[in-house]
């Protein structure tokens, strides 16, 4: 699945993901490959990035949260990356 992650001053991160969980104004949402449409309001959170051997975190300051032809879209007022994880799995 496609992840592009835009604030209002650019497109700060755009790749193939296996999942992405963040908050949502009604709780926490894992999205994953072939996930239904959704659109939805991203709360303030920290978000994480599963890609294959690796995750990354990174706080969004609210937005929304768009997925649509197993492309998912983050468009956010502000996004900060914190340390790059190394995955267990």
């Amino acid at each position: 699945m496609k992840l592009s992650i835009i604030t209002p001053e650019n497109k700060i991160y755009e790749d193939e993901i296996k999942r992405f969980i963040f908050t949502a104004i009604d709780g926490e949402i894992e999205i994953q490959d072939k996930h239904c449409d959704l659109i939805t309001v991203i709360d303030n959170c920290q978000a994480t990035i599963f890609q294959e051997h690796s995750k990354k975190e990174i706080n969004l300051s609210g937005g929304l949260c768009k997925v649509k032809n197993n492309e998912l879209y983050i468009l956010t007022t502000k996004a900060e990356f914190l340390n790059n994880i190394k995955a267990n799995s």
